[in-house]
């Protein structure tokens, strides 16, 4: 089911493969303690949230349609865990990587939990008239690992691929400023020394200081490194992390409709309890932003690939 054109081309210089030894046996664990119920279990948390955004914005668009006609494809599915978490529900599953140690940990894993989804070492463009019309698309921590541009293709090619109703849901972390409030280190999120007098600002004058803020540590950044935050992590596993502003003006451009968007935290896995009341109405300081999209009229005129997003 690869693309043998595609094989010998080499991965783009922000495409990783992470490695069965490492980082993939990681998320096959995780995926197995993900059954476990608990506010504090990412893994849970994020099938929860596809499972809810799914069951309000994209069931009714789909009638009546039975599940085991419904097509779903779980977009760089890593070790299945939506393929194989939407198989058990029913649906028609399907889960797409480019990673060959990602889809053999995946296969495994659906062999373990007796479910159907069908894993394929591919890209998305690769899908063709030999798999059916996608009817929910689930593209989880994916956005912030593309540039715009690669982002602007992946909405491009799979406008193409939907069914006349078919709908994306996503959901990206980090957003553009979470290196500022969230230390990796201590795993809890603080607010910098000269942010905290603004923290119960309006919104909108907080995102203004954040902002102005950032530009400081960019001055810092420049003046040590020579390089601002953003082209300090274009070639790093995140390099485009998105606000909702710049999301909302991505999918415009592509000409994706957007039934809804938000951005939030995952339970209490993101946030440290002690500092949950003092930041939490600050969306800016949000690590999550989730939604779902759906093409627009389909007799709109398609932007070229080379115009979608410069």
């Amino acid at each position: 089911m690869e693309n043998s054109s595609r094989q010998n081309q080499p991965p783009k210089v922000t495409s990783y493969t992470y490695g069965e030894d490492a980082y993939q046996k990681y998320m096959a664990e995780y995926y197995k303690e993900s059954k476990v119920v608990s506010a504090s279990n990412h893994e849970y948390l994020r099938v929860r949230l596809a499972f809810d955004l799914v069951e309000k914005w994209v069931l009714p668009r789909l009638s009546c349609k039975p599940r085991a006609e419904t097509t779903v494809i779980d977009i760089a599915c890593s070790v299945g865990t939506f393929a194989i978490e939407f198989a058990k529900q029913g649906y028609r599953s399907f889960g797409v990587d480019f990673d060959p140690d990602a889809i053999k940990i995946a296969r495994r894993l659906n062999e373990e939990e007796g479910t159907n989804a069908v894993f394929a070492e591919m890209d998305v463009s690769d899908w063709n008239g030999s798999f059916p019309p996608i009817d929910i698309a689930i593209c989880f921590d994916v956005f912030e690992h593309l540039h715009d541009d690669e982002l602007g293709t992946l909405l491009y090619t799979l406008k193409s691929l939907f069914s006349p109703d078919g709908a994306l849901v996503f959901h990206s972390l980090p957003q553009q400023y979470d290196y500022l409030f969230w230390n990796q280190q201590k795993n809890i999120v603080e607010f910098p020394f000269l942010l905290k007098p603004f923290k119960n600002c309006r919104t909108e004058v907080f995102e203004k200081i954040v902002k102005m803020y950032a530009l400081l540590q960019d001055m810092k950044s420049v003046y040590r490194t020579g390089l601002t935050h953003k082209e300090g992590i274009k070639r790093s596993d995140h390099p485009n992390p998105l606000t909702k502003g710049r999301l909302t003006d991505v999918f415009e451009r592509a000409s994706y409709e957007i039934l809804t968007i938000d951005s939030g935290f995952l339970g209490n896995v993101q946030i440290d309890q002690r500092d949950r009341q003092s930041f939490i109405n600050q969306p800016l300081t949000h690590r999550s932003l989730f939604g779902v999209a759906v093409p627009a009229r389909r007799n709109a005129p398609a932007l070229p690939k080379d115009k979608l997003l410069t």
